[in-house]
Formats: C-alpha cells, structure tokens, sequence
C-alpha cells in the first residue's frame, strides 16, 4: 500500500485527525423520501428512511422522526452488511414548508445518523 501525504495549498492548514481503529460498528440512515412527493393538507404523507448496516453482525437501531408536532419511533433489525427501511405515516393540517429530522440510535460512528429535509405540504396542486 502507498501512503501519500497530502500538501495543502499556502494559506491552508491541515490538521489530520484520528478516528479510530479497527472495525467500527456503524449503521447509516441513507436515503430520505416522500410519498407522494407533493402531499396536500389533509393526505397521508410517508416518509421513508433507509437505514444500511455496515457492520458483519447483524443489528438492531430504533429510527426516530420529527417533524412539526409529531414525534414518531421505530424499532429496524438488519441483517449483517444489508439494509433496511423504516416508513413513517402522518398527515399535516396546514399548508408550508416543515423542516423534517430522522435521527437513528448512536453508534460508533455517529455522522451519518441524522438527515433532514423540508416537507412542502400544498393547499392545491397546479395542472
């Protein structure tokens, strides 16, 4: 194996930084959806999370969601090195635009166990 060293540019600091060493148990959530993508007040919304286990065991995470008043949970098992996914289903009584979080149990690695997103709910839909 080569190891480079990395030469920044002038005026740029790097500064190496450990993380670990050997196998970390780490799960990810890795895609966020909406269905349907455009919901209007009063439709039932689902978000669906997926969740991979990058990890030879298998695991179990609990898969959390917030969005304006609601608060849900899920409990997820996966399968060593698969994947799984988590569906939340909730309605919004108004119209606008609701930041969203979907946040997993920790981990060893615990920047990739959050995301966001805007919810658009609609009064109408052009045609």
């Amino acid at each position: 194996m080569v190891v480079r060293r990395l030469t920044p540019p002038p005026g740029i600091d790097l500064v190496l930084v450990k993380i670990g060493t050997g196998e970390g148990d780490n799960h990810a959530l890795t895609r966020l959806e909406i269905r349907p993508a455009l919901p209007l007040v009063g439709e039932e919304v689902e978000i669906h999370c997926e969740i991979a286990n990058y990890s030879p065991q298998p695991r179990q995470s609990t898969v959390f969601l917030n969005v304006e008043n609601i608060r849900q949970r899920q409990d997820i098992k996966m399968t060593a090195w698969g994947r799984s996914a988590a569906i939340f289903r909730c309605r919004f009584t108004a119209s606008g635009e609701f930041p969203c979080q979907v946040t997993l149990s920790e981990d060893a690695f615990s920047g990739d166990n959050r995301r966001w997103m805007i919810l658009p709910i609609r009064d109408s839909l052009r045609i």
